[in-house]
């Protein structure tokens, strides 16, 4: 009952011709037969007539909610909250048509029913293993391919020799790559168990050509338990082709958690690199300490969220295109907050870098007291479109997600954007102008304060886009620019103040170091791994700004005359 939606929408998806209603209708009616050869040619037939409708029937008579009402077969749910029970004891319950998978009312047209009018049909043991299989073979014929390697792995997994013509069958007729390796893995870790030695030889050689890594905890208990599960394998050319598969797979999986990692370090480190971009501009061009910087961050991300609730309110038909609406919408909101700050705080602090801190700070906490009174103290969870679900298989075992592709890729987009504004336009000559040499800027007639409130407010977005990018990587929250406030300001630092390649050069810098630093000292201490890797951090960082206190980049400009 719990995949009962699942199954329904496969059952109105799948483009198949269905086999003639009566046979389907005899074998699904067959299914409450007191006879229990009955109740087996039944499942027999709606196993080879492949109809995605006997998902619904068929399930519930595994789970135990499959009943009778008259000559009626119905399913009864499972959940409690979707009963009612009343104070005599009755329990009232809502039904679903088996043939149909539609509501259905009772004798006398309610919704609810007595659960105590209704008989259930019960199965044996015996027929819930042969369930199984057909259960999954039916699923091989979704149209998700997801769903489809599922099922294939669920099969593999139960190694029932039933199961292997299915797979053949819908193997011989799968056209994606991934699905075919799943079905094909799954029918040689059912032949893992076949009694012959030389089936039980070849099994194991192609697992290990084709990488199967889910069988790997089946190959080592052959070694010691046995194809049976009993007694170890006997066969010696059996041992030494598991011993064969085994360590090429684990070679393999070495590669792709190497792999994996460093798709991992590339993409955390790109959005440290967008967090820290706004504050290379802030903090690095400007001189200005925001420890608000953070809060601007989330203001981005609670954009996102804001407009992902018009979208499903207002235009639940073309959802997938609030994410393309978020953006823009983050960083005007972000932007707007960074200027309104720099024209009625900041700019009264330039020059002194105690009070901007302590201002920027006490903004910060009012910014998270804000959102926590129009938004609540929970997070709040963004849910990614369609087109940033799911991920890039590229090889077996390996699978990059793309939210995490397009955060990567929309990182130096948003590079490339910062670098052509500063220093190929002229927007960028006045913001560099003023950094070099505000005096003399300001003889030259470039208004100066206006340059300050449009360079924060850049700042500000650019941290916007970012918090909106980091929304699609988890929930979001009052306290998230706090997570990343200490990091950023470390990439900024050790990168050298406003220089936006030394920026990129410190946030991969630190963000890989970070990584491996957390695996080594997780591997040890997991519960302190993420903090004690911070600290670490930060002790190398301190350690390098010894030796060289103007980071990666000399600074230039107003830093350097103060």
């Amino acid at each position: 009952m719990r995949h009962l939606a699942q199954c329904l929408a496969l059952i109105c998806t799948l483009a198949q011709t269905p086999p003639p209603a009566d046979e389907f209708t005899k074998a699904v009616t067959d299914l409450a037969s007191r006879d229990r050869k009955a109740q087996d040619a039944a499942i027999e037939t709606l196993g080879r007539l492949r109809d995605p409708r006997a998902l619904v029937p068929l399930t519930a008579l595994r789970q135990g909610n499959l009943y009778r009402m008259g000559e009626r077969l119905v399913l009864v749910p499972i959940e409690k909250e979707k009963k009612v029970f009343l104070k005599d004891g009755t329990e009232l319950v809502p039904l679903t048509d088996a043939l149909t998978g539609k509501p259905a009312p009772g004798p006398d047209g309610k919704p609810l029913v007595d659960l105590s009018t209704l008989k259930r049909v019960v199965a044996t043991n015996a027929l819930k293993q042969k369930i199984a299989p057909i259960l999954s073979s039916l699923s091989l014929a979704s149209p998700d391919p997801d769903a489809r390697k599922s099922a294939a792995g669920r099969m593999g997994e139960d190694r029932a020799p039933e199961s292997i013509p299915f797979l053949e069958a819908a193997m011989a007729g799968e056209k994606d790559r991934w699905v075919r390796l799943a079905m094909d893995e799954a029918i040689q870790m059912i032949q893992l168990t076949n009694a012959d030695a030389g089936i039980r030889e070849k099994a194991a050689t192609h697992l290990g050509d084709i990488k199967g890594s889910n069988a790997v905890p089946q190959l080592r208990a052959m070694v010691t338990a046995g194809p049976d599960g009993k007694t170890p394998e006997t066969s010696k050319a059996v041992v030494d082709a598991v011993r064969a598969a085994v360590k090429d797979i684990e070679s393999h999986e070495a590669l792709t958690q190497t792999v994996s990692t460093t798709f991992e370090v590339l993409s955390l480190s790109s959005v440290l690199m967008m967090i820290a971009l706004g504050l290379a501009i802030t903090f690095g061009v400007m001189g200005v300490i925001n420890m608000a910087h953070g809060e601007i961050l989330m203001i981005g991300a609670y954009a996102a969220y804001t407009v992902q609730g018009l979208f499903q309110s207002l235009f639940p038909n073309h959802y997938d295109w609030y994410f393309v609406v978020a953006i823009p919408v983050s960083f005007l909101a972000s932007a707007a907050m960074g200027m309104l700050i720099e024209r009625t705080l900041l700019q009264r602090l330039y020059g002194r870098p105690l009070e901007s801190m302590l201002a920027t700070w006490g903004i910060s906490l009012m910014l998270q007291q804000l959102v926590r009174s129009f938004y609540g103290a929970a997070n709040v969870d963004i849910k990614s479109p369609s087109y940033l679900t799911g991920g890039l298989q590229i090889m077996s075992g390996l699978t990059l997600s793309y939210n995490r592709i397009f955060i990567f890729a929309f990182s130096f987009l948003c590079l490339l954007g910062l670098y052509l504004l500063l220093y190929r336009s002229p927007v960028g000559l006045r913001i560099r102008a003023v950094v070099q040499n505000r005096s003399m800027s300001a003889c030259l007639g470039v208004a100066t304060g206006r340059v300050d409130a449009l360079t924060f407010a850049l700042g500000a977005g650019v941290a916007g886009m970012a918090g909106c990018a980091l929304s699609q990587l988890g929930t979001v929250g009052p306290g998230l620019g706090q997570t990343y406030i200490v990091d950023a300001f470390m990439v900024v630092v050790l990168g050298g103040v406003g220089k936006l390649m030394g920026t990129v050069v410190a946030a991969f810098g630190i963000g890989g170091v970070n990584k491996v630093l957390e695996s080594m000292i997780g591997s040890a201490l997991p519960k302190w791994g993420p903090i004690l890797s911070k600290v670490a951090v930060l002790a190398l960082l301190i350690l390098f700004l010894q030796k060289k206190p103007s980071g990666l980049f000399a600074i230039k400009g107003r830093h350097a005359d103060a």
